[in-house]
């Protein structure tokens, strides 16, 4: 599965509005899809495309180059260290909901979320303030706006 340019562009439209995307703001995002790659210690290449994907449509949004930032953790509390230091780093709501988005986005491209993404993105919608009812919400319309039409 592919986040097309179309796809991407409603996803932001729906979560940042006409507001801009900031370098810093990018860089975050970007982190937290390769916290969601790397959720469930398998790296299957349909998350690494999607990633790819994502990160140079977030950085393109963003007028800044590509930079692999790195971002890993090794248990469940490393984990939501880089969460919350990662989302400091983001400059209001829209940014924050943009991450959850599309760290969902990188999950289930693989079509399939294992156990250890889903709590991934439970602990990304409380670290970021976003209600359960946001958060169901961002990931429907991130799956029809990815999820091919039949």
């Amino acid at each position: 599965m592919h986040v097309h340019p179309d796809a991407f562009r409603r996803i932001v439209t729906i979560t940042l509005g006409s507001d801009p995307l900031g370098v810093n703001d990018a860089a975050a995002i970007v982190g937290i899809t390769y916290l969601a790659l790397g959720a469930d210690d398998r790296e299957d290449p349909d998350e690494v495309a999607a990633l790819d994907e994502i990160a140079q449509q977030v950085c393109t949004l963003a007028n800044t180059a590509v930079a692999a930032p790195g971002v890993r953790a090794t248990d469940d509390f490393e984990r939501l260290e880089r969460i919350r230091e990662l989302g400091g780093q983001l400059s209001g709501k829209g940014p924050r909901e943009l991450a959850y988005a599309l760290g969902y986005a990188v999950t289930i491209s693989d079509m399939d979320i294992a156990p250890a993404e889903s709590e991934l993105l439970a602990d990304v919608a409380v670290a970021f303030g976003i209600p359960d009812d946001r958060a169901a919400e961002l990931a429907a319309i991130v799956a029809e706006a990815v999820t091919p039409p039949a």
